[in-house]
């Protein structure tokens, strides 16, 4: 064992594998003011996504990557559902003439 590793167990640290994509991480869930995983800044919609796709701890990669896929796919909704809203609103102020 380095020190390093003794350190970490010190800390409260776990290997974990990361379910996504496999790589093996220090957790500290049991320091998490100390986890990588505070540093990120995830929605709500973002870790929902998490909680309902995955039963453990992610990596930092694979948390960085799943924020930036998340927003990009909700930076789409949202503009499309702005067009949307758009067309409706058009709609209703030109209606159809018979």
């Amino acid at each position: 064992m380095t020190r390093l590793d003794s350190w970490f167990l010190a800390l409260g640290s776990e290997k974990k594998l990361c379910p996504r994509c496999g790589n093996s991480f220090d957790c500290l869930h049991n320091e998490i003011a100390n986890c990588h995983c505070v540093s990120i800044v995830l929605t709500e919609n973002q870790r929902e996504f998490i909680k309902q796709n995955y039963s453990d701890c992610l990596c930092n990669k694979c948390l960085l990557e799943i924020k930036e896929q998340r927003t990009k796919s909700q930076d789409r909704f949202v503009k499309y559902y702005k067009l949307y809203e758009s067309l409706v609103e058009f709609s209703v102020l030109c209606p159809d003439r018979d």
